[in-house]
């Protein structure tokens, strides 16, 4: 899941290129290209699927959803904004299970947290 990953899943998306086109071997400039054509049929929605027509947003869902699903099998895990890494209140990995209980998702960024320690 990197922002080259993101740019052309937004391409197909928006129909910019067939979902078969991994852009595999693309250099820099080629994949800059895309992201012009992919800014422009996303500004009036503000960038935010949850603004697309139900058409563009369940093909939106689809495609990103099939994402995620493959990424997590093959061991990734979101990554966390640093505020809190530096806290030392996230977990990275695979959801915690036992005596620490269940993981919560962060309502902005969906990291995993765990309850804080009283001190």
């Amino acid at each position: 899941m990197t922002t080259v990953g993101t740019i052309i899943r937004d391409a197909w998306v928006f129909g910019i290129l067939p979902e078969d086109e991994t852009c595999e071997g693309w250099n820099y400039d080629r994949i800059e290209v895309v992201y012009d054509k992919v800014t422009e049929p996303w500004a009036p929605f503000g960038h935010m699927a949850s603004r697309l027509p139900e058409k563009l947003r369940q093909h939106h869902a689809r495609i990103y959803g099939d994402a995620m699903q493959a990424a997590r099998a093959a061991g990734w895990y979101p990554n966390v904004d640093d505020e809190h890494a530096v806290r030392g209140r996230v977990r990275r990995g695979p959801p915690a299970t036992g005596a620490e209980g269940p993981r919560r998702g962060h309502p902005r960024c969906g990291a995993n947290i765990l309850p804080l320690e009283r001190t």
